[in-house]
């Protein structure tokens, strides 16, 4: 058995962590990019890039490391596939914060100290140590983030983004939550409270990888706001904050490593993450790690279900059953939505 509390700290201090390394880094200039993939979109056979640097290989190290000097039998999953863990240069890493301690003992806006206790053996954790990496290459860092996710017995359960280029427009540095105790930043409790604006929804997207389904969904919910943004953890920090009522995804591209923080987090507050269809996301241990139905991201759980599945459906239906659109999902047959989360 492992405390939930213990689990948590350790897991702020591995984001702290890789977050400073991401830092020192991007301050030396040498980020030592590599192509990891075929440099296509497989969806839209658009040339695209998929980015690894430095960062991302030292600061998924650096977080395995930690969690698992804590935690030694615990299952991480990691985007980058990295091994050799090796925190000799610990000392090198300052385990500070400029807005001071975010130890969740803390009896002042951060998480109770008493949380109970889980199973190890059904835990498991997914890191993306530097997500959006290509908005770190292009000096987009307020989209950058660090994020760690935990599962227990496959179901979103906690979560950690932790932002290593806070700045005065984008202040905030940490953003963590457990389902049934609440979410966090900066140890200020988030008011579960949903925001009903007045003005028109504001949904979030990839800027990089849009196709027919994602635009269609725009169509089919105004009137909206396109507010397109990088960085999966950057998007979900948006709907967790209030700032933006959606962050839909409705194709593949994302992994389980992408979501899983933000899913825990949102859940935390009352709302919901789910794929394109209203199915929740399992998190176990497989192969493929592809979000193959996407991802949908709200704080508010009704107009999640009532509107935005129902519109994500539709676009993707259209699309595989139109004759002249050759590209995914074109002949696949679209699961059936599922509300029975609401």
């Amino acid at each position: 058995m492992i405390r939930v509390s213990q689990l948590m700290e350790t897991c702020i201090r591995a984001g702290q962590r890789a977050g400073n390394r991401i830092k020192s880094i991007h301050s030396s200039g040498n980020l030592n990019c590599v192509e990891k993939g075929d440099g296509q979109d497989k969806i839209t056979g658009r040339p695209m890039k998929d980015l690894q640097t430095e960062a991302d290989r030292q600061s998924e190290s650096i977080i395995f490391s930690t969690i698992l000097k804590q935690f030694p039998g615990i299952k991480i999953v990691g985007e980058e596939e990295t091994s050799g863990f090796n925190m000799d240069d610990d000392r090198s890493e300052v385990l500070g914060s400029p807005n001071g301690s975010l130890a969740v003992s803390s009896p002042t806006g951060g998480l109770p100290s008493d949380m109970g206790e889980i199973e190890e053996a059904h835990v498991k954790i997914f890191v993306d140590p530097l997500d959006g990496t290509s908005e770190f290459v292009r000096g987009r860092l307020h989209c950058v983030s660090v994020i760690i996710g935990i599962a227990y017995k496959g179901k979103a359960f906690a979560g950690v983004i932790y932002r290593p280029f806070p700045s005065a427009e984008y202040p905030d540095e940490c953003m963590y939550g457990v389902v049934g105790f609440g979410a966090f930043i900066d140890q200020q409790k988030i008011d579960p409270t949903v925001i009903k604006r007045n003005e028109p929804r504001r949904l979030t997207t990839t800027l990089s990888k849009s196709n027919r389904v994602i635009e269609r969904v725009f169509e089919l919910l105004q009137p909206c706001v396109n507010a397109k943004d990088g960085g999966a953890g950057w998007k979900s920090w948006l709907v967790i904050n209030g700032q933006v009522d959606c962050y839909q995804y409705p194709r593949p591209g994302t992994k389980r490593w992408d979501i899983l923080a933000a899913d825990a987090i949102v859940t935390a507050l009352g709302g919901v993450c789910t794929d394109a269809c209203g199915r929740r996301i399992e998190y176990d241990i497989r192969e493929d790690y592809t979000n193959v139905w996407g991802v949908l991201l709200c704080r508010d759980k009704e107009w999640h279900f009532s509107k935005v599945v129902p519109a994500c459906h539709r676009a993707l239906t259209e699309a595989a059953n139109d004759p002249e659109y050759n590209q995914w999902p074109h002949g696949l047959a679209i699961p059936p939505i599922e509300i029975s989360s609401l």
